[in-house]
């Protein structure tokens, strides 16, 4: 079996038992990670960043990722966060003290 990402091949064994056997490992691009069966590459996503081992996590609270196969999150600049791990945008920081309100009517 072939399984391929973008446009490189690699060989698949057929079950896991040949996999053990032979030593087959799969080698994935940077921005990609293995798939939970060690078989194939997956694209990571936005809000995902590769490891150098090729795993697929989510950016920690404080950074982002906006773009698809990356190695690496960025960092939210001064006075902005992320409200949750695999974010894709920051937000505004309030200051101590105050609170945001989500504008519920059209600016005037």
């Amino acid at each position: 079996r072939i399984a391929l990402y973008g446009n490189k091949r690699f060989a698949v064994e057929e079950d896991e038992a040949d996999k053990e056997e032979s030593g087959f490992e799969v080698e994935c691009p940077d921005g990609s990670g293995i798939s939970s069966d060690e078989l194939y590459c997956v694209q990571c996503g936005v809000g995902t960043y590769s490891t150098a081992d090729h795993h697929c996590v989510s950016c920690p609270v404080g950074s982002y990722q906006d773009q698809a196969e990356k190695s690496s999150c960025k960092s939210c600049p001064g006075g902005k966060s992320t409200l949750n791990p695999g974010s894709t945008s920051c937000l505004d920081v309030c200051e101590v003290g105050t609170e945001a309100f989500a504008r519920t009517d059209p600016p005037a």
